[in-house]
């Protein structure tokens, strides 16, 4: 297909994520505010437009999904399915996707119009010329692109739009920057005062030194990654390891439920389950059979199976059946008790032909993660005794260790760092050191002293959050002041709303 556009707006509760649309004239009002009307036409497109966008995102993420996992993202391939499928609201509250969307519509309508009274309030124009540029030349595109601007007119009538409310919407589209600019930018009506910004700077940001362990190492030309080897940790470390952390066990099965269902047997099935449990285990303590004769002689009501796991595997269902395998002897019995029936287990000794290729780069790989993370540790206790510090890890001499790489002066915010991270240094003292183990690595750190500089080169980042917070704030505090036509609004359904696809006639069956 030479020509498919698809044009959309992405609605979301802050204003910068909106694209914003006002009335065109000569259509009947929809939202009011102060005089100020968006129109049912310009509204039509916005809804087209709405869903157009999300129906991209669906089939984006599931496409993606499916390539890779073969699942889909969204759990359906079915996009009127899935804005059938419900969720909760702020509220707590249980939606349909299509009425949650259709209620962030209704708010970003309420928002444009607000927006664009306050724009004709304060005589706010969009007067850079390179925007001013790019809209021009988005609409020349879509003329050039439907043939004509008669045609063009055509596809959009499909909408309930044409050229004009195309070109306001493009206009509008910028309209909340304006706005934003005029009272919070650097002459604002409402600019907020440096007081603020910078408490709220104090209040969110972090500043530490750190020695950055990093467990793995990664190609540069295929991007593979493999854990970093520490010379000190052997094979004999590594079988030993194996063999600590692995379990071997036999075991037999005794349901307490049904296969089939899933549901709990009766009461006296469930009394004949338990006496054979505790028989068989009596006797295999006993030496008086073995778990392959218990299953040959209770054929319907035992099941024989055997397996090799490490701490932390099974399901947390079964969790009890692990920690009584590894507090067993080998050759010894232990009947465990869970939701699904009772396990009788004997531990087995591990051999050789257990150990798999996995199981070995497991265990190679926590060695000598934890033979990092020690480097780590000492470092620590030496920085604590005054004999080692950062600066010995500067420069192109010896450092006392391989691994740790110095990173200084970090200034950091919620979400710039592993969680993990973020939460220990908040919690920390001024000057105070620690070690913090990651997923992929662990960091010694030291928290420091937050500074002007540090204010200063965070402060456009502070201001801008603190300032479009405000301003929605700002927005927000005007919605009950909009008249909406509930009659008139209840004629438009999210759910059976056209998205909205410009394509040529002579093109539409085209390939």
């Amino acid at each position: 297909m030479k020509f498919k556009r698809i044009i959309c707006i992405a609605i979301s509760l802050l204003i910068f994520s909106l694209s914003l649309v006002s009335c065109s004239s000569g259509n009947k009002s929809l939202f009011t505010f102060r005089g100020t009307e968006l129109s049912t036409n310009m509204y039509s497109y916005m809804i087209s437009s709405q869903k157009a966008y999300l129906k991209q995102l669906f089939d984006y993420y599931n496409s993606m999904s499916y390539a890779y996992y073969k699942t889909y993202y969204f759990g359906t391939n079915d996009f009127d399915a899935y804005l059938r499928s419900t969720q909760k609201d702020e509220d707590g509250n249980e939606k349909t996707v299509a009425e949650l969307t259709n209620d962030m519509v209704i708010n970003s309508a309420k928002s444009m119009v607000i927006i664009d009274h306050f724009c004709k309030q304060y005589g706010l124009k969009i007067t850079d010329e390179s925007t001013v540029a790019d809209i021009n030349s988005a609409l020349e595109d879509d003329i050039l692109n439907a043939g004509s601007k008669e045609y063009l007119n055509i596809l959009l009538s499909q909408y309930g739009a044409n050229y004009d409310i195309a070109e306001q919407y493009l206009y509008n589209s910028v309209s909340a920057e304006v706005l934003y600019s005029y009272l919070y930018g650097e002459n604002g009506t409402q600019r907020l005062s440096d007081a603020a910004v910078k408490e709220e700077f104090e209040k969110s940001f972090n500043k530490m030194d750190l020695l950055y362990y990093e467990y793995y190492t990664s190609d540069s030309e295929t991007g593979d990654s493999a854990v970093k080897e520490v010379a000190s940790v052997t094979e004999d470390d590594i079988n030993s390891y194996l063999y600590a952390s692995n379990v071997k066990i036999q075991f037999i099965l005794i349901y307490t439920i049904d296969r089939n269902t899933q549901n709990a047997l009766p009461e006296e099935k469930l009394a004949e389950k338990e006496t054979l449990a505790n028989t068989l285990f009596a006797q295999l303590n006993d030496g008086d059979t073995t778990l392959e004769k218990a299953k040959a002689d209770h054929e319907n009501d035992v099941y024989l199976s055997s397996g090799v796991f490490a701490k932390g595997e099974v399901q947390e269902s079964i969790r009890a059946v692990e920690e009584a395998a590894f507090a067993l002897e080998i050759g010894k019995y232990a009947c465990v008790k869970t939701d699904i029936g009772y396990y009788i287990i004997r531990r087995e000794a591990i051999t050789g032909d257990d150990i798999t290729d996995s199981m070995r780069s497991a265990a190679k790989e926590a060695l000598n993660k934890a033979a990092i993370k020690s480097f780590a540790e000492t470092a620590l206790d030496k920085f604590n005794a005054g004999i080692l510090a950062f600066s010995d890890y500067t420069g192109d001499g010896e450092k006392p260790d391989a691994y740790g790489r110095y990173i200084p002066s970090v200034i950091f915010a919620e979400g710039e760092v592993e969680a993990a991270l973020y939460e220990k240094v908040s919690q920390m003292e001024l000057n105070e050191y620690a070690v913090i183990a990651l997923d992929n690595a662990c960091c010694l750190v030291r928290k420091a002293a937050l500074g002007d500089d540090d204010y200063k080169e965070r402060y456009d980042t502070v201001y801008d959050e603190l300032a479009q917070a405000a301003f929605q704030e700002f927005i927000n505090g005007f919605y009950s002041e909009v008249i909406v036509d509930e009659e008139e609004l209840s004629k438009y359904d999210f759910l059976t709303a056209n998205p909205l696809e410009l394509v040529p006639l002579d093109e539409s069956n085209a390939d």
